[in-house]
């Protein structure tokens, strides 16, 4: 990790500096220590986790809240661990790596440079790095914060300056980031509102935060009244549910770690909308997304089909609030 990005991180408790050593940082003021395995720093510890089951987050928030996002995260960490060595080539993914959507990023992140003078910028949610590889040829830092450690050992592979850290305690002081993004992140969270939130506070007045790659609630909950309760196996297909059914466990990883899938048809972007903006000041622009490529694989294709098919039926998804997923760019003011 360059000399930048480890003066920049804090200890996610009490946000004061960091000191460094070859195998550990520990805070200055609360004496907290963080270990480096491998070469990452974990800013996501085994004290912080309990915290968080015990509900006593220093925010405030009512336990019930608290105890399912930590058994969130849990099942997204195991999740992401097993799914880490293919993440980069599997079907499920492809939708991030066609053509349409890497153009779609790429004008983007040129957008964040222009807009915050390319000096430093914060991937929550980095994963194995596909945001950043592209990111880093723009801005003269970059860092990536995910909860997975064996994602973010294949983006350091390429690399990429990452941490081991939580989207809801994000290692960083208040008004310091020009720029971050979120790809492909929310629906893996039971309150997605509080990623947005947290990222707004580490960005600087004016900076802008930029989401993508989510399932938009109101073009799967059309397909679901229209085809998913009739023909059951087809959305566990699509969904990616279907390849687990042998084993009980990864099923119910899988379910929790795609929460916002499986428990919720995809996110709502208005609604989201509405919930950020109760509780903090900001612009919050959505854009409805609906780009396909023929290099996508047949699950992606099947799930057009579905669409379109449904388009034809029910006359209903050629609104654009209904494309398949959406964005945000969302300004702090």
């Amino acid at each position: 990790m360059n000399e930048y990005n480890k003066m920049k991180l804090r200890c996610p408790e009490c946000r004061n500096s960091l000191q460094w050593d070859k195998t550990q940082s520990s805070c200055q003021s609360c004496k907290r220590e963080f270990p480096i395995k491998d070469g990452i720093l974990f800013l996501y510890t085994d004290a912080i986790r309990t915290r968080i089951e015990a509900g006593s987050t220093a925010k405030g928030d009512n336990p019930g809240p608290a105890v399912l996002a930590h058994k969130v995260a849990l099942a997204n960490i195991e999740f992401h661990d097993q799914v880490a060595d293919e993440y980069d080539v599997d079907i499920s993914t492809a939708g991030l790596r066609n053509k349409p959507a890497l153009r779609r990023l790429t004008r983007a992140l040129s957008f964040l440079k222009e807009k915050s003078g390319g000096s430093f910028l914060l991937d929550i949610g980095c994963g194995t790095g596909a945001g950043l590889v592209i990111a880093r040829d723009m801005f003269k830092n970059t860092l990536g914060v995910d909860i997975s450690p064996k994602m973010l050992e294949h983006a350091q592979r390429k690399q990429l300056d990452v941490c081991l850290g939580s989207c809801y305690q994000l290692p960083l002081s208040d008004n310091t980031v020009d720029a971050a993004v979120s790809l492909s992140v929310l629906h893996h969270l039971p309150d997605p509102e509080n990623l947005i939130i947290e990222a707004i506070r580490v960005l600087k007045p004016g900076g802008h935060l930029y989401i993508d790659f989510e399932p938009n609630h109101n073009a799967y909950q059309a397909i679901a009244k229209s085809f998913y309760q009739k023909i059951p196996f087809v959305n566990r297909c699509i969904s990616g549910e279907k390849r687990y059914e042998s084993d009980g466990k990864k099923k119910e990883t899988y379910k929790l770690a795609e929460y916002g899938h499986t428990f919720q048809t995809g996110l709502d972007p208005r609604s989201l909308k509405e919930k950020v903006r109760r509780k903090i000041a900001v612009d919050f622009d959505i854009y409805y997304v609906d780009e396909n490529s023929f290099d996508e694989p047949y699950k992606i294709s099947a799930t057009m089909f579905l669409f379109y098919l449904a388009n034809f039926t029910f006359n209903c998804i050629r609104k654009p609030e209904f494309g398949r997923y959406f964005a945000l760019l969302i300004k702090k003011r």
